[in-house]
């Protein structure tokens, strides 16, 4: 691949991952985990290919000789747009262990409501079977 190429197309990747980025927020508003769970699987994609095209421009860089000063300079630029993409993706799973949390939480309670419920229920009926018991043996 050449420099040109490989510039195109990492500066393609960064345009989709910025795409990607602004749909976050949407798809937390959504409050679907299936959605949240592919879109932090998109940004993890696109955040590996754009990390993929950056080492390979890196090295082109250094094989052209370019000073190591404009490589950093060029690094950190793209680092920049790259991280922002991982602190949506943390920002992703922490809405979704949190959703999850909740729905598990709301579960419980559901599971301990229907449990009082039947023990209010046997109760109920062993207090009767006792009364009729009761009134037999009178």
């Amino acid at each position: 691949m050449n420099m040109d190429a490989a510039l195109s197309t990492l500066d393609t990747k960064l345009i989709q991952l910025q795409f990607a980025r602004e749909r976050t927020e949407e798809t937390i508003q959504s409050k679907r985990c299936d959605k949240i769970e592919r879109q932090i699987k998109a940004l993890k994609e696109l955040f590996g290919e754009a990390d993929q095209l950056k080492r390979t421009l890196e090295g082109l860089k250094i094989a052209a000789k370019e000073s190591a000063e404009d490589i950093k300079q060029w690094n950190d630029q793209i680092e920049e747009k790259i991280t922002r993409a991982d602190d949506d993706i943390l920002r992703l799973k922490k809405w979704l262990e949190e959703t999850k949390r909740e729905e598990n939480q709301k579960i419980r309670e559901e599971e301990l409501h229907y449990e009082r419920e039947l023990f209010k229920t046997r109760l109920k009926f062993q207090i009767e079977l006792n009364a009729v018991k009761s009134n037999k043996a009178e």
